[in-house]
Formats: structure tokens, C-alpha cells, sequence
């Protein structure tokens, strides 16, 4: 990234709640969302997930105003909310 676009100044953390995990039928999708983490943290938590709940999940680097194509998605599934 620092040699096409110039320096990352920060991350994306783009997510889609998964309806269907585990039916083994295609997955459904239901809302989604991002937040945004500035320059380089070591760590990063999404707030407001239900509890128990599946989402896959993808990380864009962003220089500027330039964001990068999407990492490889992940699935997770998130812990207990607190709310």
C-alpha cells in the first residue's frame, strides 16, 4: 500500500451480519456496517453486535482519502454484547 497510495493512516473494518450460519444452505446476509480506526492500533472493538451473533468481516487499509480493496473476509462470531 505505502507504494502505490502513500502512507496508511488508518483502517476500515467493514462487517455484514450473517443470518444463516451453519444451515448449510447459501448464507444470508442481514445489515451491515463499518467503523474506522485511525493510524495503527494494536487492537480494535466493534461495538454494537448482538451477542452470540455471526459476521464476516473485512479490513481495508486507507491512505488519505483512498481506501484499499478489502481483505480476504473473515467469519466470526461475536461474544456477549453487554447491552
Amino acid at each position: 500500500m505505502e507504494e502505490e497510495h502513500g502512507v496508511v493512516t488508518g483502517w476500515v473494518l467493514e462487517y455484514r451480519h450473517i443470518q444463516n450460519m451453519g444451515s448449510g444452505g447459501p448464507l444470508q446476509y442481514g445489515h451491515t456496517g463499518h467503523a474506522t480506526a485511525h493510524y495503527r492500533p494494536l487492537a480494535f472493538t466493534l461495538t454494537g453486535l448482538e451477542s452470540y451473533e455471526y459476521y464476516e468481516i473485512c479490513v481495508k487499509a486507507i491512505s488519505g482519502d483512498l481506501p484499499s480493496p478489502c481483505s480476504a473476509p473473515m467469519k466470526i462470531q461475536s461474544g456477549e454484547s453487554g447491552m
